[in-house]
């Protein structure tokens, strides 16, 4: 192979490595992003984006995007989060039955349920067709869970 030739592949190889690496950035920030606008527009709710979402699930798609949502991030920066809401200091056996019923109804894995005996801050919101939005954060581990029930 002559070496102009290698140098076409080359040429062709980080071209393609680098429109990887910028779609697979693209996509994370994207993602980012999405959560943060997505309780923006549902709930009025604007939170930081400097967190990284670790885990997910929730009840299924639904026709009307009612159902259950549980979101656990890890947060980079705990000011940011703080200043964000007017936060409650738990415990708050409400929010801790409430929580655990709906966390319980999703089958969260083990590792990803909050452990109130842990200190938290707390936040919710409820509309006037019972939706309602917890937002915990558990600022020693640095994890922010976001429970929706949406109806």
């Amino acid at each position: 192979m002559d070496h102009v030739g290698w140098s076409m592949k080359k040429a062709y190889l980080i071209a393609g490595m680098l429109i990887i690496v910028v779609a697979g950035l693209g996509f994370y920030v994207v993602n980012q992003w999405r959560y943060a606008r997505v309780i923006e527009a549902n709930w009025s709710i604007k939170l930081p984006t400097s967190y990284d979402e670790i885990y997910k699930i929730d009840s299924g798609q639904s026709f009307l995007g009612d159902g259950q949502r549980f979101h656990v991030f890890e947060v980079r920066n705990q000011s940011d989060v703080i200043d964000a809401l007017a936060w409650t200091n738990g415990p708050n056996s409400t929010i801790e039955e409430s929580v655990t019923t709906l966390i319980r109804a999703l089958k969260v894995d083990s590792a990803y349920r909050p452990d109130f005996q842990i200190p938290y801050r707390y936040y919710t919101q409820t509309k006037t067709d019972h939706s309602t939005i917890y937002l915990v954060y558990f600022e020693t581990i640095q994890r922010l869970l976001i429970i929706e029930d949406i109806y």
